[in-house]
């Protein structure tokens, strides 16, 4: 698999994108939750962009080896109280799985539920609502909280 760095400024732009994206849908979330870690910046820049509060949800796919593992959620902080539609955010649908738990986590509690990570693999289960852009299946992206 080939490795891909994003930079700070690359991101900037995909946030920029996204908020776009996001504002033209006339959705308007009441409650971001960024996915941690890899969703914490995405989801602090939107909770700033679109004026609404951020709760942290941690969820793990992958190891500190970068190998799959089964998907759990491991912990929330709920800081604000939640407030329906979310927006759920992080960094990449790469296959989908830690999108998929969270969803079905917050589906449980009836609430109405919209997906953002910056980028999207086609081979992920779970299409987010809103991306940034797609990219390759076969490429590993390294983002610049990663370094």
């Amino acid at each position: 698999m080939k490795k891909t760095k994003y930079s700070w400024k690359q991101f900037d732009k995909d946030v920029e994108t996204l908020t776009r994206k996001i504002k033209r849908s006339q959705y308007k979330p009441a409650t971001l939750i960024a996915l941690a870690r890899g969703g914490l910046c995405l989801g602090t820049k939107l909770s700033h962009s679109l004026k609404q509060p951020l709760m942290i949800v941690s969820a793990k796919t992958y190891n500190d080896s970068k190998q799959q593992v089964n998907t759990v959620l491991l912990n929330s902080s709920y800081t604000v109280p939640l407030k329906s539609p979310i927006l759920i955010c992080d960094e990449i649908a790469d296959t989908g799985k830690t999108l998929r738990i969270v969803v079905d986590h917050f589906k449980l509690l009836g609430v109405d539920i919209k997906t953002a990570t910056l980028l999207y693999k086609e081979r992920s289960i779970v299409k987010p609502d809103f991306y940034a852009k797609e990219t390759p299946n076969d490429t590993w992206i390294v983002f610049p909280w990663e370094e």
